[in-house]
Order: structure tokens, then C-alpha cells, then sequence
């Protein structure tokens, strides 16, 4: 699997979840993501802010200043970081191969004819290259 340029090596799904938050919202101090985090499960206030500082370093998000505040930005795209997640599932989980994947979802969910006419149309253009 090849690295996103830019991206860190992992994503976490409690990381994830946050930056979600702080992507809804365009920026956020950790109270806001706090208090927004709060609807999905319990967690104390310490965490988040770890956890948010700890997605700066790892560059999923930016930090500014704000008086006392700090204020935090995304770094990166939803659609970026879910790919992160998605490739490092398929490495790790599946052996790199994407093939149980879809096998998985073609026996075990419903596949919807507009989801599988663009599925048909990605295997398309993959091949057409």
C-alpha cells in the first residue's frame, strides 16, 4: 500500500470520531469538542484535549493560540483520513488483499444497483488505464 503524502502512518477510530467534530464545525477549541464528543460516549475533558493535541502532532489537525484557548483546525480532509483507515484495515487486517472486502459486502449487505453500477464503472476505468 502506498502512503498518503502528508498523512500520518494511522488514524485511530476515537481520533477519527474528533476530527469529524472539529471538520462539522471548521475550527474548535477542545471544549467544543468536548461537549460535542459527549453525544457519542462519556469521557473526560483531559482526554479530548490529549487526544487533540496528540492529533496535532501526528498532523491531523493545526493549533493556534487564542489567549488561554487553543483553537484547532483540520489538517486534513475527512475523505483523507478514512482512506488512511480504510488502507491500514486492508494491510493489516486483510493482508493488503481488497478482494475479502468486497466479498464481504457483496454476500453479506445489500449492494444497491446505483451503488453497483459505480462500482462496475470503477472497475471500468481501472481497467481501461
Amino acid at each position: 500500500m502506498e502512503r498518503m503524502v502528508g498523512m500520518p502512518k494511522r488514524i485511530t477510530a476515537i481520533e477519527l470520531e474528533l476530527l469529524k467534530i472539529v471538520l462539522s464545525k471548521g475550527e474548535a477549541s477542545a471544549r467544543v469538542v468536548y461537549d460535542e464528543s459527549l453525544k457519542e460516549r462519556k469521557r473526560s475533558y483531559n482526554t479530548v484535549k490529549t487526544l487533540l493535541d496528540r492529533m496535532v502532532e501526528r498532523q491531523f489537525l493545526n493549533r493556534k493560540k487564542d489567549g488561554i484557548v487553543c483553537i484547532y483546525r483540520p489538517k486534513v480532509t475527512e475523505a483523507q483520513a478514512v482512506s488512511r483507515a480504510i488502507d491500514d484495515f486492508v494491510k493489516n487486517m486483510l493482508g493488503g488483499s481488497f478482494l475479502p472486502l468486497f466479498t464481504y459486502f457483496v454476500k453479506k449487505k445489500k449492494i444497491r444497483e446505483k451503488e453497483l453500477n459505480e462500482l462496475k464503472q470503477l472497475i471500468a476505468d481501472v481497467q481501461a488505464q
